[in-house]
């Protein structure tokens, strides 16, 4: 009996450790003259002990997802709390940095280090660009959030290097880690024949106006290489200044995304802000390549670097587009889509200016208030085709479309169609998560393809690209990628910055495909460091720990 008991004792510790509350962590300043940094575990026990503060819970292989969250004190300057905040996510996600790093960019680049000492060049040049007019712009909002981003990343390069198990990585490593949506068209920027590595149909997305507009569902679902699963959800809780010479607290202070690690940006591009706004985006391809001549690594900020100085200096949607619209670097063209909070009352009619939607190409942009589509039709879609017709024309979507069919069309391809037939369906967050994971490929005939069989596992909202035949080509080519979550708010959840999310490749509609496990896959030799085997994980909604109260205007 009392080996027994003593068992259970050890049996209880061994449970109440593996289950033990998140370890906090701060920063400081352990020496001005060489601006070291202390990461210290515990709490700060004074406000002016610590810059940056935070903590990381590494939950990836019991629910798909890693949570961080880092807050910086607003009595220190923006530029101390942007590396500090990089610093101490560096040093709490080290190891899954490099387990990135090495899923993507060391595999991007072991056969292929011609093309990727071209991109290099080209990003080295326009990083010396970016840095001769943050000197000439100090004080530019624009330049300052941006001077505040790469201070950000080169703390969590520091804090990378100084906590790594493995070998130290370099600036570039992290400027790539931030721009893998990006460097595949650089690469066609550098030559237009080229093949970039990365798939160009690149999520599913929805809005929808819920009955007696009672609520407003925003919905994301990213599509993906499988290597890329390597998931965090992030909060950041960052007091920046707009300024030097303007000391009022940026709109965007706090923001919540679906993210990786080694990245301060979303990467899937699914934010929720403290200013009232959220943003997803939709990638579009661009068929016609000419497009991307005459394009120069001087004159350009990248999409993703864009992105963030508008999500943190944005008030509204418009203002957001004009913001971004701004040194477009023609990479990475999305349809881009921001629907402000504040414009939403329940049981009210949707105010002007709700829904912004805008859509990039090489050196073109485009954007526009479609409020009222979203009210008449009750529900926005986007599916990876472009919205706007000059844009549709001009990208190579008609003629591709004319060429190939119906799944280049914008009325006719599969995910418009399901999404018409299926959106009445959704009543409650659980019938939104249905929808969005929805994949009844083999059944549905809006999946139907001049295939052989005659149907695609990417003719669903969450596509299952592995599912496809082995020598399935076109529509119906097989590759290690799919849709790889899904996060959906919505305005009670947004109050907090909340959303639920589901991480791995979709079972599909009433679970009917197979879950996906790597040691079971034909891409099990495919670089997947750190990953879970098997994705077989349920919806969340965490928690977060350093919450602000976020009022709308």
């Amino acid at each position: 009996m009392l080996l027994k008991i003593i068992c259970l004792l050890v049996w209880c510790c061994c449970c109440v450790w593996a289950h033990r509350p998140n370890t906090f962590y701060f920063t400081q300043i352990s020496s001005a003259v060489n601006k070291s940094v202390d990461v210290i575990e515990g709490v700060a026990k004074t406000d002016a002990a610590w810059t940056a503060r935070g903590y990381f819970d590494n939950k990836i292989n019991r629910t798909g997802f890693g949570y961080l969250e880092i807050e910086t004190n607003i009595k220190f300057d923006s530029q101390s709390q942007a590396y500090h905040a990089g610093y101490l996510e560096g040093f709490l996600t080290a190891d899954l940095i490099y387990s990135r790093w090495h899923n993507t960019v060391r595999d991007w680049c072991k056969d292929d280090r011609e093309n990727c000492e071209k991109i290099d060049a080209f990003i080295d040049k326009n990083s010396k660009w970016i840095r001769e007019k943050l000197k000439e712009n100090g004080n530019d909002p624009y330049w300052y959030q941006l001077e505040l981003f790469y201070a950000q990343m080169s703390g969590m390069l520091e804090g990378y290097n100084i906590n790594t198990k493995h070998e130290k990585l370099g600036a570039s490593d992290i400027l790539w880690l931030n721009l893998m949506t990006e460097v595949g068209e650089i690469q066609l920027i550098n030559n237009q024949s080229s093949t970039p590595k990365r798939d160009t149909d690149h999520c599913s997305a929805l809005v929808k106006i819920m009955p007696n507009n009672s609520d407003i569902y925003f919905g994301h679902v990213t599509w993906g290489e499988y290597a890329e699963m390597l998931r965090i959800l992030k909060k950041y809780v960052f007091h920046y200044r707009r300024s030097p010479q303007d000391p009022t607290l940026i709109a965007g202070f706090e923001m919540s995304m679906s993210s990786y690690p080694g990245t301060i940006v979303s990467v899937d591009d699914f934010y929720l802000i403290s200013s009232g706004l959220a943003v997803m985006e939709t990638t579009n391809a661009v068929f016609n390549r000419s497009l991307y001549a005459g394009i120069k690594p001087e004159g350009i900020v990248w999409e993703e670097f864009r992105s963030m100085v508008s999500n943190r200096l944005a008030v509204d949607g418009k203002a957001w587009h004009e913001m971004f619209g701004k040194y477009n670097s023609g990479t990475y063209n999305n349809q881009w889509m921001v629907f402000d909070y504040n414009k939403f009352k329940k049981g009210k009619n949707l105010e002007s200016g709700a829904l912004w939607v805008g859509e990039q190409l090489p050196h073109y942009f485009t954007h526009k208030d479609l409020t009222n589509v979203l009210v008449e039709k009750g529900y926005w879609s986007s599916f990876n085709i472009p919205y706007f017709k000059d844009v549709y024309r001009m990208s190579g979507y008609e003629q591709k479309s004319n060429a190939d069919g119906t799944w280049y069309s914008y009325t006719e391809a599969p995910r418009p169609k399901i999404f018409a037939r299926d959106q009445g369906k959704v009543h409650d967050m659980d019938s939104f998560m249905s929808l969005m994971r929805s994949n009844d490929f083999s059944k549905d005939p809006f999946a139907a393809c001049n295939c052989t069989p005659p149907y695609s596992a990417a003719g669903a909202i969450a596509s299952r690209k592995d599912l496809n035949p082995a020598e399935g080509k076109g529509v119906q080519e097989r590759k290690c990628a799919g849709a790889t979550d899904a996060k959906l708010t919505n305005s009670e959840l947004f109050k907090d910055l909340k959303f639920v999310a589901i991480s791995g490749p979709t079972t599909g509609t009433d679970a009917m495909l197979p879950v996906f496990k790597w040691s079971e896959s034909p891409f099990q030799n495919r670089s997947h460091m750190s990953l879970p085997d098997e994705f077989n994980f349920h919806p969340v909604t965490y928690q977060w720990r350093y919450q602000q109260e976020i009022v709308f205007q």
